[in-house]
């Protein structure tokens, strides 16, 4: 009798575990309608955004939060879009990595735009305004950043 319960003990430790994954849409069902608010969720999920543009808070200066989590776009950059809405007296970019985030913090297809972070790196360029990464190396796969030049 003892041999079919540890039988069935092995078959559970070797199925395995599926990552969650959650929405994101904006303007239709979805298990959030901001990007940040997926995040917030948990740690160690895939999040999909679908197509459409993202703009306002949850949608702009998107924090990991040091979690080893993946944000993706449904079908690729052209389709799904960081309209940062940023200005020079509003700065704002896409994404702030900052919490030790790394190889398994991926963020992948979005195009970035109108971001705008306002401060000046050591050379004296314009700094951050797509993607900000301070003491943390993310993943950064298959995205197209198109933000404003400091003036």
């Amino acid at each position: 009798m003892k041999k079919p319960i540890l039988g069935f003990a092995f078959l559970f430790l070797t199925i395995p575990c599926q990552a969650r994954i959650i929405t994101v849409d904006d303007n239709g069902p979805a298990d959030f309608n901001n990007i940040q608010a997926a995040i917030n969720d948990e740690d160690g999920d895939i999040v999909i955004v679908r197509d459409g543009t993202y703009t306002g808070e949850g949608n702009r200066d998107i924090d990991f939060l040091g979690k080893a989590i993946i944000v993706r776009s449904e079908n690729g950059p052209e389709n799904c879009i960081i309209d940062c809405q940023a200005s020079y007296g509003d700065p704002h970019r896409g994404f702030y990595f900052h919490s030790g985030e790394n190889r398994n913090s991926i963020v992948q297809g979005f195009t970035i735009t109108n971001g705008f972070d306002g401060g000046w790196d050591c050379s004296g360029l314009c700094s951050g305004g797509g993607i900000l990464c301070l003491g943390a190396s993310p993943t950064i796969i298959n995205n197209i950043i198109n933000v404003q030049l400091c003036q």
